[in-house]
């Protein structure tokens, strides 16, 4: 009866011993697996959300640049090409001049656009202002019967081309670059360069008009 107790305790010892056994050791690694997931959990939403803030970004900076495409798009004008238009064309605003830089980006092509028309468009946030005229300029106008020449003529005697056009001087062509003004500390000197520089723009503008009529004839 002793002997049989005895190999019970042992059993039940035994037995107690195991459980203990695997109980200490699947905690650690329960405890350890724990924080990796709640270092998981803390690390990906901040990453994902940062992507996001990225692409985000990346699209508001693509969508942010005007291209030559887009109807918004504006070149850049400085104040020296306005006011070299404004000094051919005096009786034009400078809102008009500075809109019609902005959608040629070129003086010679704007000079153009005022010699071929007469004038050039308003900015659609500017008010229309009613074109000054004489009295003797449209009197003779609506009594001509010939087509008007165009406000070049003007110009011509303006800036005395009247010999270079008579004698039919060879203009450069229209994509060739202007000559750069050198400056120069006499002001009377300054002031032929930038003469020589609008007779110049004159000519081209003027001889451009007169291919694009012959070329529409």
């Amino acid at each position: 009866m002793a002997d049989s107790s005895t190999i019970t305790f042992f059993v039940v010892l035994a037995v107690t011993f195991v459980v203990m056994r695997y109980y200490l050791l699947s905690q650690p690694a329960t405890s350890a697996s724990a924080p990796d997931t709640l270092n998981r959990s803390r690390t990906t939403p901040p990453n994902r959300s940062r992507h996001q803030q990225n692409t985000a970004a990346q699209q508001a900076a693509a969508n942010s640049i005007p291209t030559r495409a887009s109807p918004g798009y504006r070149r850049p004008v400085t104040q020296s090409m306005v006011e070299v238009v404004q000094t051919l064309a005096p009786q034009l605003t400078i809102e008009q001049i500075r809109y019609d830089l902005q959608r040629t980006g070129s003086v010679e092509v704007t000079v153009e656009r005022y010699l071929s028309t007469g004038t050039l468009p308003f900015p659609p946030s500017a008010p229309v202002a009613a074109p000054v005229a004489s009295t003797s300029a449209s009197t003779s106008a609506s009594t001509s019967s010939s087509p008007s020449p165009g406000p070049y003529k003007d110009l011509i005697s303006k800036y005395d081309l009247t010999e270079a056009v008579k004698s039919n001087a060879t203009t450069p062509a229209a994509d060739t670059p202007l000559p750069k003004m050198k400056w120069s500390t006499d002001k009377q000197e300054r002031q032929a360069q930038l003469k020589r520089q609008q007779q110049e723009m004159v000519l081209r503008a003027r001889r451009n008009l007169e291919l694009k009529r012959q070329q529409a004839k």
